[in-house]
């Protein structure tokens, strides 16, 4: 089974600590960020395919050709402002062929169990409760716990549950192109927002989801670690 992190990012509210160094690689609790997220990843992930774009050699340097135990394959994004769909989209010729496959961010952290449960079904996302839901994909989930609508940081938000780090997909994804508004960038939860249509995306609660969008996000975080 094959997993995608998307890393190509600017990190650009993380800054001045992302000035020289991509967010996955600011550590918590002495450990980068993305090796906390792959450390957490069921046995069954024998590879990843990570998306790199803002100083990304030096998260190939860091993670090199095996990690963790796990195959390494690396992708560019060249201009990662285009979303994370278009991220995505760079990775399909490494996942033609996979019945199901798991795609993370490189920065919020997630449990194991929470990942282990997604794969109960064949389709999923991690979703949490937020006080600020607003900052963030929020869902509707139905009487089945199947997510029936997505709207990306709305102004009033319907609901306090959201999408936390993590999405158990197939490659019917890659049909659903995202709506989106002129000059806005093509976020995934776009196209899972057309894809819910046809299809039954379960939300599975996440036990811990640590989402680590700030410095005063990663002095959090680095505290609950240490």
């Amino acid at each position: 089974m094959k997993a995608v992190i998307l890393a190509a990012g600017l990190g650009t509210r993380m800054q001045p600590l992302t000035n020289e160094i991509p967010k996955p690689l600011l550590t918590i609790g002495g450990m980068p960020l993305i090796q906390r997220i792959i450390a957490t990843f069921p046995a069954e992930v024998s590879e990843i395919i990570v998306v790199v774009g803002y100083r990304g050699e030096q998260i190939q340097n860091f993670l090199g050709g095996e990690f963790l135990g796990r195959k390494i394959n690396y992708v560019f994004q060249e201009n990662p402002a285009s979303g994370t769909m278009e991220a995505l989209k760079l990775c399909r010729s490494y996942l033609d062929g996979e019945k199901r496959f798991f795609v993370f961010y490189s920065d919020d952290l997630i449990d194991g169990e929470t990942l282990k449960k997604m794969m109960a079904y064949d389709l999923a996302a991690a979703v949490a409760t937020h006080p600020e839901p607003q900052k963030f994909g929020v869902v509707i989930v139905d009487e089945n716990e199947n997510i029936k609508e997505i709207v990306e940081k709305p102004e009033h938000p319907l609901s306090n549950i959201v999408l936390a780090n993590g999405l158990l997909l197939t490659n019917d994804i890659f049909t659903y192109e995202p709506t989106m508004e002129s000059g806005r960038e093509k976020y995934l939860s776009y196209a899972l927002s057309r894809m819910i249509k046809d299809h039954d995306v379960k939300a599975v609660m996440a036990r811990e989801w640590i989402p680590i969008g700030t410095p005063e996000d990663l002095a959090k975080a680095d505290q609950f670690f240490s």
